[in-house]
């Protein structure tokens, strides 16, 4: 664990990333370049545009569709090896209704809260309510976590 990640977690009292956040030089990285991915001109350059979907998985239950898939993260566009292989793909769950009952086609966008690493709990307690109201759910699975934790971060 580096001396910086040892300092700031004597001063938190929760339990988060207790051994480390990952490669110090990943978070110089971000800090550098967090002006130019701050500002909206910027952000449109990188984040506009065509991203292709992997679909890694389609499940039919009885009345829901299930998809996960993944894409490369707009991050990785616009800073290109700043961050992780892992960080680098987003990957996300996609909570659907079999049939729609109207024309429309809601969907709820969920980003998870800290310490949120699975789909598992939103989609049961958020989605799965949700799809009774004929409202989609797209699950985005946050950076650092799960499937997008780097290797080095514990």
């Amino acid at each position: 664990m580096s001396a910086f990640d040892k300092i700031y977690r004597s001063a938190l009292p929760m339990k988060f990333f207790t051994k480390g956040w990952g490669k110090p030089s990943t978070l110089l990285k971000l800090i550098e370049n967090f002006k130019s991915v701050s500002m909206l001109k910027k952000f449109e350059q990188f984040a506009g545009g065509d991203f292709p979907i992997v679909v890694d998985m389609r499940t039919e239950h009885k009345n829901t569709v299930l998809v996960e898939g993944s894409f490369v993260s707009p991050f990785e566009r616009a800073l290109t090896n700043v961050m992780d292989a892992e960080n680098s793909i987003a990957r996300f769950q996609l909570v659907l209704p079999k049939e729609w009952s109207t024309k429309y086609k809601p969907i709820c966008i969920h980003l998870a809260g800290t310490g949120d690493h699975t789909y598992s709990r939103r989609r049961f307690f958020l989605a799965n309510r949700l799809l009774s109201d004929g409202i989609g759910s797209l699950i985005v699975m946050n950076p650092f976590y799960w499937k997008r934790k780097p290797k080095d971060q514990k």
